[in-house]
């Protein structure tokens, strides 16, 4: 996963000409950062419900 996540980062970086593309590892990073009001939960149906409770306890607007 972290080679074709890297890749993907990259290839976006390259396409907008810059660095606006960021990975993480750890989805807890994203919600910590005071900069995001929302996160968009893209994973399999059995990790919707702890990821969006956890992005609402941190703050955020989570969308699935």
């Amino acid at each position: 996963m972290t080679t074709r996540r890297r890749a993907a980062r990259e290839r976006i970086n390259q396409a907008y000409g810059g660095s606006v593309c960021v990975d993480y590892g750890d989805f807890r990073e994203v919600l910590i950062r005071p900069d995001i009001d929302a996160v968009c939960i893209g994973t399999p149906d059995h990790w919707h419900a702890v990821l969006a409770i956890a992005a609402m306890r941190a703050g955020k607007e989570a969308f699935m």
